[in-house]
């Protein structure tokens, strides 16, 4: 690309309008791309960004989910068996 650069200057003192012509519209069209790429590369960096700021987020509040259930689960495991474990007398199935 340099190289292009430095034989359009060379060649356009010289007044060679027939090889500076089409390299010269090449160069235009190069330069007209270049906010473009410049655009597309920004909103990828921003893109790229926003995707590790929301995996951050996700991750810290699957973390606070499941230490809360963890401690949901171990405080209700805790708790004494009333329900199912009731011992009845013999009395109680002789009636």
């Amino acid at each position: 690309m340099v190289l292009l650069i430095a034989l359009f200057l060379a060649t356009q003192p010289l007044g060679l309008a027939g090889a500076t012509g089409p390299l010269g519209d090449m160069l235009q069209v190069f330069g007209t791309a270049i906010p473009r790429i410049i655009g597309a590369a920004l909103i990828f960096f921003l893109g790229y960004v926003l995707a590790k700021v929301a995996k951050k987020a996700v991750e810290a509040s699957s973390r606070t989910a499941i230490s809360s259930a963890s401690r949901h689960r171990s405080a209700r495991l805790r708790r004494p068996i009333r329900r199912c474990c009731r011992v009845r007398s013999m009395a109680s199935f002789s009636r």
